[in-house]
């Protein structure tokens, strides 16, 4: 594997995905709250990457959410979708301004994603990991 970027952005994770309509129009139901978790993230990523991907990488990420009082289970196995705070975060890597860590999303070759309660002495928000993999082309 090539070189490895990690990164924390603090803040409850936000999904992409739920969709509404009103009026004949289909938005994002959390649009402003998805819009500003993307940019903190993109920060973040920035911060800790500081060029532009435009390899294969494989994707790590750990969502720590917000613990209910009595959870149902001892891992958040309800709320949010996994496979959509994983949009959210490919997304927030790629911006469409072009401002991210990522030329494309597509660049992701492999995902490791996971949910966990966040605690005391882990706050609710998501740790990253980046990892480059080799830059020999098979023949």
């Amino acid at each position: 594997m090539g070189r490895v970027f990690e990164f924390r952005a603090y803040g409850v994770p936000e999904t992409q995905g739920s969709m509404s309509q009103m009026r004949g129009r289909v938005f994002h139901s959390r649009r402003g709250a998805l819009e500003s978790w993307r940019r903190h993230v993109t920060a973040q990523a920035r911060h800790a990457v500081r060029d532009c991907l435009d390899w294969p990488v494989e994707v790590e990420a750990v969502f720590y959410l917000p613990r209910p009082k009595r959870p149902r289970w001892p891992v958040p196995a309800t709320g949010k979708d996994l496979d959509k705070l994983a949009r959210a975060l490919g997304d927030a890597l790629s911006p469409r301004d072009g401002r991210g860590v990522l030329v494309n999303d597509s660049r992701i070759v492999a995902w490791r994603v996971s949910k966990e309660w966040a605690s005391r002495k882990c706050d609710p928000g998501v740790f990253v990991r980046i990892t480059e993999w080799e830059k020999e082309v098979p023949e």
